[in-house]
């Protein structure tokens, strides 16, 4: 009966050396050591300032296997990355798929409002938005605070998170007692050259938590930071993420638990303003003024 043998990568090296001599194993070696390029078929977004870094592109289907996405991930991080504070490059294999992972826009996504509003019923437009009949979809992203980088790769139901640099996931951590998990952010022009960053707590902090978690990641970016803190993943009433996309198992929720949630809105060190309990009923968009 013959048996089934798995090997990684640095056996089948050794193997190649053994069964079919020195330029096949040279070969297979530069394949272990260097991946294929990946080969974008649209930039999809792009956003940036002095400190921060912000794209997403949709890459061939072929492009998006581990080894590639690894390989485009380090050159990233090594180079992009090298100049900003903040960074983050989202790949996926067509526009659907990276759709799922970007931050609700009004034209985009068919929002109803005015520039400051949102009607809290936005979500019924779209189930998705809390996490309602979500589909299988792929998707693979790296971001980096100054030198430390972690990449997530997406496939269906599977997720995989990679340490580039660093000890820790860049995206994960804990302040006074609380995990705190960045769900996303966008660039803010108040104050300029800052971040509004979306962030999950196991349970809702109190406002004056809730500062020392925004002086944290203000520190770790070294960026004036706004904050938003929410008990689950569903940003879209403040033009934020539609849900985590590197979530295992993602969540849903209805909109009548989603409208009875609150959350906290902090601005950014150099605003005196306190922090603020809100609910998705009274969803605003604070420009920082």
């Amino acid at each position: 009966m013959k048996k089934s043998i798995q090997l990684d990568r640095s056996n089948l090296v050794l193997v190649a050396g053994y069964v079919v001599g020195g330029a096949a194993a040279v070969a297979l070696l530069y394949w272990f050591l260097v991946p294929g390029r990946v080969e974008v078929e649209k930039q999809y977004s792009l956003q940036q300032s002095a400190s921060v870094y912000d794209a997403s592109r949709v890459v061939t289907a072929k492009s998006f296997t581990r080894h590639r996405l690894l390989g485009e991930f380090r050159k990233f991080a090594s180079e992009t990355c090298k100049y900003k504070k903040l960074g983050r490059l989202m790949l996926a294999p067509s526009e659907k798929d990276l759709d799922m992972t970007g931050n609700v826009y009004y034209i985009i996504d068919n929002i109803p409002g005015t520039q400051t509003h949102f009607d809290s019923n936005i979500a019924n437009l779209n189930p998705s938005f809390l996490g309602q009949g979500v589909e299988p979809f792929m998707a693979a992203q790296v971001v980096c605070m100054g030198p430390i980088a972690t990449a997530m790769i997406r496939t269906g139901s599977e997720v995989e998170r990679v340490l580039l640099s660093g000890s820790e996931d860049v995206t994960e951590w804990n302040v006074g007692g609380n995990a705190v998990s960045l769900v996303g952010f966008k660039i803010s022009e108040y104050p300029q050259d800052s971040i509004v960053a979306y962030l999950r707590t196991k349970t809702l902090p109190t406002p004056e938590s809730a500062l020392a978690i925004r002086a944290n990641l203000e520190q770790r970016t070294g960026l004036k930071t706004n904050i938003l803190l929410r008990t689950d993943p569903f940003f879209a009433t403040e033009h934020g993420p539609k849900l985590d996309p590197f979530e295992a198992k993602i969540p849903s929720t209805t909109m009548e638990d989603f409208a009875a949630r609150e959350s906290i809105w902090c601005f950014s060190s150099d605003n005196p303003r306190p922090c603020e309990r809100r609910s998705a009923t009274t969803a605003t968009i604070p420009n920082g003024e």
